[in-house]
């Protein structure tokens, strides 16, 4: 891989410090190479190229991209100036022909990366999203889907401009319902509002997974009672039931949201919803031991139940942090391994940074070999997740750099591994770039 190659990989990746050391050894490419020039957002060179350009939807090397593709996905414009440039260079290329929904030709239709989609769901440039949809650009991307992919992921951000921009273009009602659900993985109740606003269902059940109503999403995200009085006020239903027939209500005892079920017995919901499975699950969600040793005298089955049928609940614990709910659910037979979103529950304490969980987890015998959907063991999952897990609760979005992970303990993590005996070579790219974490692997390094 050559050094122009190089810059624009770590443009697209947000590696920022690597762009700005690669761009000071290429010198002066971009009055010469127009994907460069765009990828830099570097707004005289690229209107000189473009005037010039014979055909200015021709694909670029490295990645077979048109110009707009470098332009709208590179990540420089993080930096006032160059999304202010972004604006302008794109204004040159529509003018010249460019088309405003080319995609990444990597992409599957299902999933269009779009210009769209790099300037509102990646790089939140509002000025730019606004050139693109008043040139012609398709807010309703991904029409092989029920969702829309630019949508989806504007609905991460926490600056909501290009959302509103989004939902103002007209985005069909099931692609808003849809894609409802990501904005309520993420305490974000103005952002919830706009989509209520426009004309999202409350009702409207994911047609896969937990086929679960926005007001059951509300609760198993651990949403605020200000995002659930919003989807209450929006016409949402209490006595809606999903794939395990559980109703909101239901759900929030399961899960120990003792704080949401006054509002929706409040709403309409009826305490008998919840049995005592639920009743025991919420207490073991809490990390209530007393109430847990209670509940097991009177009526004994409910131990193995909860831990043969309802292991994820520890995985859910790990995710959230709840290390005493973990070390409980430990200590009451749930499998150390209990499967989570995307790996063990091992897995889901390292994504966040929950050190103490994890310290729980190894204690209990988690598996430290034991590889999540992407092939990564545990120590990876912490690593990859120091740099990539931009939001504690919402997981990993799109918008976010390296350097906005400022949340979790993960050098923490990263010791409760490798002394419970992760292996340190499992990191094969040291040092990592975080002085904290590298510190604790060089200690095992050594």
């Amino acid at each position: 891989m050559d050094e122009r190659e190089r810059l624009l990989r770590a443009a697209m990746s947000g590696r920022l410090a690597e762009v700005d050391q690669l761009t000071g050894d290429l010198g002066d490419l971009s009055t010469k190479d127009l994907a460069v020039a765009c990828t830099l957002c570097r707004a005289e060179d690229a209107l000189a190229l473009i005037a010039a350009a014979p055909d200015v939807n021709q694909a670029l090397a490295p990645f077979d991209w048109p110009p707009l593709l470098y332009l709208c996905f590179s990540r420089l414009q993080r930096r006032a100036e160059a999304a202010a440039a972004a604006s302008r260079i794109a204004e040159a290329l529509i003018g010249c022909g460019a088309d405003v929904n080319a995609r990444k030709p990597e992409s599957s239709a299902a999933h269009p990366e779009t210009a769209l989609y790099g300037a509102a769901g990646v790089n939140a440039n509002p000025q730019l999203t606004e050139r693109l949809l008043s040139a012609g650009a398709d807010p309703n991307d991904g029409t092989e889907e029920i969702g829309a992919e630019t949508l989806y992921h504007a609905a991460e951000l926490p600056d909501n401009r290009c959302l509103r921009l989004l939902l103002a273009a007209g985005v069909a009602q099931d692609k808003l319902s849809y894609c409802l659900a990501r904005k309520l993985d993420f305490e974000d109740p103005e952002g919830a509002l706009l989509f209520l606003e426009a004309g999202a269902d409350p009702n409207f059940v994911t047609p896969f997974g937990n086929r679960e109503t926005r007001v059951h999403k509300a609760v198993r995200s651990d949403r605020s009672l200000t995002v659930l009085d919003l989807l209450l006020a929006g016409g949402g239903r209490t006595d809606a039931q999903d794939a395990d027939g559980l109703t909101p209500y239901a759900l929030a005892v399961r899960m120990g949201r003792t704080f949401l079920t006054g509002r929706l017995l409040q709403a309409g919901a009826t305490a008998e919803e919840a049995g005592a499975l639920d009743v025991f699950l919420g207490v073991c969600a809490r990390g209530d031991r007393s109430a847990a040793g209670y509940l097991i005298e009177r009526q004994p089955d409910l131990r193995a139940e909860a831990s043969t049928s309802h292991a994820g609940h520890l995985a859910t614990a790990a995710f959230e942090g709840r290390h005493k709910a973990v070390a409980l659910m430990l200590d009451l037979g749930f499998p150390p391994d209990a499967r989570g979103e995307f790996g063990s529950a091992l897995h889901m304490a390292c994504w966040r940074g929950h050190a103490e969980a994890v310290q729980a987890l190894v204690a209990g015998g988690a598996d430290l070999e034991l590889a999540n959907d992407f092939g990564g063991m545990p120590l990876d999952t912490a690593v990859f997740a120091a740099f990539n897990c931009h939001d504690p609760l919402g997981g990993m979005t799109t918008w976010g750099l390296p350097e906005d992970v400022r949340h979790g303990d993960y050098p923490g993590v990263v010791r409760a591994l490798l002394e419970g005996g992760a292996d340190v070579n499992v990191i094969t790219d040291f040092p990592t770039g975080r002085a904290d974490i590298d510190a604790v692997l060089a200690e095992w390094r050594s």
